[in-house]
């Protein structure tokens, strides 16, 4: 039974056992004709199983102050080796009358200080394709740490 709890532990939790945050962010371009504004995103995605898994997507929404702004659609094939943290860049897109809006919310709401920034989406995962919801939620407190 040890032996089996231990096998299910290490190997089989698969794709669900993946720990995924967001470690830093960087401005890539600006299009003003389009409206839109580029950043990459680099997502931290530790795999603590003892066998490695690969990554075939990520996908989900962009949010600041409730606001959608964005979305991510990225398709991978990208081995994540057992027992290690990866750190996989994902551009985004992000609508600049989205942000202008979001913005509006933040100075109407008369404190800075309640920006609030999230992503709701899927980590798609391994040879069966499993779908991994994240849920990442910043407020300003995280953002000026």
């Amino acid at each position: 039974l040890g032996g089996a709890a231990l096998f299910w532990w290490g190997v089989l939790r698969g794709a669900s056992a993946l720990v995924v945050g967001i470690k830093s962010w960087s401005f890539r371009t600006l299009d003003l004709t389009t409206g839109t504004v580029d950043i990459t995103l680099n997502f931290l995605i530790k795999n603590p199983l003892f066998v490695g898994i690969t990554l075939k997507a990520i996908y989900g929404d962009v949010y600041v102050q409730g606001q959608k702004v964005g979305e991510i659609s990225t398709t991978y094939n990208y081995y994540l080796s057992g027992g290690h943290t990866h750190q996989i860049p994902v551009i985004v897109r992000l609508n600049l009358a989205g942000l202008g809006q979001a913005a509006l919310m933040n100075i109407q709401s008369g404190d800075v200080r309640t920006l609030t920034l999230a992503f709701d989406g899927r980590l798609v995962a391994g040879s069966a394709g499993v779908a991994v919801p994240i849920n990442i939620a910043y407020n300003w407190e995280d953002l000026t740490a």
